[in-house]
């Protein structure tokens, strides 16, 4: 009788031992740990970190209500570290770290490398990034720094020798401009207490298109003006980013179009152009689900358009009030008319 409790003790402790060698946190998607619990708790909490250590190697299993969801992998050797993630049985990435610092990113579809970057550090500040695709030489990125030792400007160089450059200004940890592209030919973005206040395309050293925002209590505008054809676009926001008005104007061309909400929901569309009005009306579902949409042209009816799914399956349309012609839908694809008169 000893004997046996014996034995059942031994396997008790051998059960328990290789219950403990795990730890087990309440956590997140990401596998952050917020809290340690006991293995008898994991049933309690949707995201769930099991934390297995064995001497440099530590692994994250990470579970959603009990199923596997990702899994890392991290090995530890001096100042360096290696970072292995996994979904399922598939390898997604690898990361390789040195005095924390990241040198190299490769990332993989059914566990074949498609992408990886390449990293240069001098004094802890980047200094190059390399880019391969399929181990093939995409672009290599040269970070040049400024007075302060802030980035001042990228210079990407593609394989086929072509040159993009990207240029920085700072103030006040805000960027006061930025620009991308070549010499001749690139994007100029201006900022204004962190936010951007002027977008320029210049093309061959010229001016061709603009942005201006302007922010208000109320709201934002942007006035955006091709200089190429001298269309003026302006256009009005709400503080939900929603557009409230616009106006298009080239030469004696104007257009108006107002739009108007209900709970976030575009419910009314008024365009005015060259003397013709023209209203879109739009219908709802309980889910918010768009299934009528209705056109009207000087107050009459000229076309309905069914959705199912935010998808066209019935279109209706109308000459002087009278229904005309009916057009069904199935993917998106018309599938037959019926004239109706």
């Amino acid at each position: 009788m000893t004997k046996k409790i014996f034995i059942c003790f031994i396997l008790f402790t051998s059960i328990i031992t290789f219950i403990m060698a795990e730890n087990y946190y309440r956590s997140n998607s990401i596998g952050m740990v917020y809290e340690q619990i006991p293995f008898y708790r994991i049933d309690e909490f949707d995201w769930i970190v099991e934390i297995h250590k064995e001497e440099s190697l530590e692994i994250r299993k990470i579970y959603f209500k009990g199923e596997l969801f990702k899994w890392v992998e991290y090995l530890k050797k001096n100042n360096n570290i290696l970072i292995k993630k996994y979904e399922g049985d598939s390898l997604i990435s690898i990361e390789q770290r040195e005095n924390d610092l990241i040198t190299k990113e490769e990332f993989y579809e059914e566990n074949i490398l498609t992408r990886e970057y390449h990293y240069e550090w001098v004094e802890r500040k980047l200094l190059k990034t390399t880019y391969y695709e399929k181990n093939i030489l995409i672009y290599v990125d040269t970070f040049v720094l400024g007075d302060d030792g802030q980035i001042s400007q990228i210079r990407r160089l593609f394989e086929n020798s072509n040159l993009s450059i990207s240029g920085f200004s700072n103030s006040n940890k805000n960027n006061s401009f930025e620009w991308y592209g070549s010499k001749n030919d690139f994007i100029l973005y201006n900022y204004k207490n962190g936010r951007v206040v002027k977008i320029e395309n210049w093309k061959h050293g010229i001016l061709n298109r603009s942005k201006i925002f302007t922010f208000m209590d109320t709201g934002h505008s942007v006035v955006e003006t091709d200089l190429a054809n001298g269309e003026i676009n302006v256009k009005n926001y709400d503080l939900n980013d929603n557009i409230i008005l616009e106006t298009i104007s080239t030469g004696n061309i104007f257009k108006k179009i107002i739009y108007n909400y209900d709970n976030e929901l575009l419910i009314q569309k008024d365009i005015a152009s060259s003397g013709v009005r023209l209203s879109y009306l739009y219908e709802y579902n309980n889910e918010n689900s768009l299934i009528l949409e209705r056109i009207l042209k000087d107050d009459s009816i000229i076309k309905e358009i069914f959705y199912d799914n935010n998808k066209k399956i019935l279109e209706k349309l109308y000459k002087d009030n009278s229904l005309l012609l009916i057009v069904t839908y199935e993917n998106g694809e018309k599938i037959s008319e019926e004239n109706v008169k």
